[in-house]
């Protein structure tokens, strides 16, 4: 759920309104489970002030102490589900802001004209920050010495070397992308969890936006599902009714896997 414009009262009073009439369907143990988990993955602030009241509404007695939360990073340590089979990819899915081919080198050409900076907000996209920072620690310091021909020669060149690197990062990630969605096809095909990976590494990855919400659609017949893949899925999602749809069904497998490990 996304966060509302805390400006606007009357924006805030019907989000809250809206929250509560899809709360108040559910179970007060399924109720007190997302208020005991705190999982900001999932639902906003607004939906666990709508929580708070109605278990006080139903008689339940709420520590004052907040809830442990659940992030992502501990969704992650309880799957066995590595996105794209590669660390590197998986980080550049969970942690970088991703960037198209086209927004890549628009970025890196008008950088050229504004002293280079753009560079670092281009390797910031890709998970990369840090190199950024040396391409263009390396253009400044070669335009403050720029009395220098070969110095602010060097500038040019290391700016030109750095978009270049940029691509090459992200031709690498659109590789392995692209091998490890062939080898998910070599599978079954009507595995839950191999749809919702392939729909990432499609959204994320390649940028094929509508090719990638038919995967998760497909993915939403089948039952099931890592929590993990499914809340990286509702991330990546560009649909907000199909994103909320998936961040349902994730809360729903903790909700299970918490049944079964109290009757085990």
């Amino acid at each position: 759920m996304k966060k509302n414009d805390q400006t606007n009262p009357k924006i805030n009073q019907q989000l809250l309104k809206d929250i509560r009439h899809s709360m108040e369907s559910k179970s007060t143990e399924e109720l007190l489970y997302i208020w005991e988990t705190n999982n900001r993955a999932y639902y906003s602030n607004e939906a666990f002030e709508v929580i708070q009241q109605l278990l006080i509404e139903r008689g339940q007695s709420l520590s004052e102490q907040p809830p442990k939360r659940l992030s992502l990073a501990e969704l992650k340590e309880k799957s066995s589900s590595k996105i794209g089979g590669d660390e590197e990819l998986e980080h550049y899915v969970l942690e970088a802001g991703g960037i198209s081919r086209e927004k890549l080198n628009l970025f890196a050409l008008i950088g050229v004209f504004i002293f280079g900076w753009l560079i670092t907000v281009v390797f910031d996209y890709l998970g990369k920050k840090k190199i950024g920072w040396i391409y263009f620690v390396c253009v400044i310091a070669s335009i403050s010495l720029g009395r220098f021909a070969p110095i602010f020669r060097f500038g040019a060149i290391a700016y030109l070397i750095g978009w270049i690197h940029a691509n090459s990062i992200l031709s690498a990630y659109e590789t392995s992308a692209t091998r490890r969605i062939a080898e998910l096809d070599r599978k079954d095909k009507s595995d839950v969890n191999g749809l919702i990976e392939k729909g990432i590494l499609l959204s994320k990855v390649l940028r094929r936006k509508e090719d990638a919400n038919k995967l998760f659609r497909d993915a939403l017949q089948i039952q099931g599902g890592d929590s993990f893949l499914l809340a990286v899925a509702a991330r990546v999602i560009d649909d907000p009714d199909l994103a909320v749809t998936f961040l349902n069904r994730a809360q729903n497998a903790e909700l299970s896997l918490r049944k079964q490990q109290l009757q085990s």
